[in-house]
């Protein structure tokens, strides 16, 4: 399993394109993921496992027992999801819409890495030669990230 580590982080920096806080989090969310999966091979996942690690992630154990947790961890349902996620783009044999299942509070987005410097400089050098004013350059910019990007639409218009 944990030789799924390298090949999921550089998915999330190249294909999410998250900042390195969100990539660290994910990545150190992992163990807890395939503890509450209960896998040895990623074969096993099933509708069932993540259904009940969804659940687990709703309770934490106190010094008086078992109680629920007040706010649905976002970091854990995040790195859950990719990871499903991660799973199905790459061929492994997971069955399909498994990371549907896991749903992310509204502010559990996570933040967005910047353009690496080669897109930055293909990008200026196509604005400065092709495009004439400030709107045609926006909108360029725009269609830049959706075209040259994984980035979804309003990913894009956040950047």
């Amino acid at each position: 399993m944990y030789q799924l580590i390298e090949p999921y982080r550089h998915y999330l920096e190249s294909n999410c394109r998250y900042a390195s806080e969100t990539i660290s989090d994910c990545l150190g969310t992992l163990p807890q993921i395939f503890q509450n999966l209960e896998i040895q091979q990623v074969q096993q996942i099933d509708p069932r496992r993540v259904s009940r690690a969804l659940r687990h992630s709703r309770w934490e154990i106190t010094p008086d027992g078992i109680q629920r947790v007040e706010k649905e961890p976002a970091g854990y349902l995040l790195a859950l999801k990719e990871f499903l996620q991660y799973l199905e783009r790459s061929g492994f044999a997971v069955p399909e819409g498994l990371s549907d299942l896991v749903s992310l509070p509204a502010d559990a987005r996570p933040k967005l890495g910047g353009l690496t410097g080669e897109e930055q400089a293909r990008l200026r050098e196509f604005l400065i030669f092709n495009v004439k004013n400030d709107r045609q350059r926006r909108d360029t910019a725009l269609l830049f990230l959706l075209m040259g990007t994984d980035c979804s639409l309003a990913e894009a218009l956040a950047l």
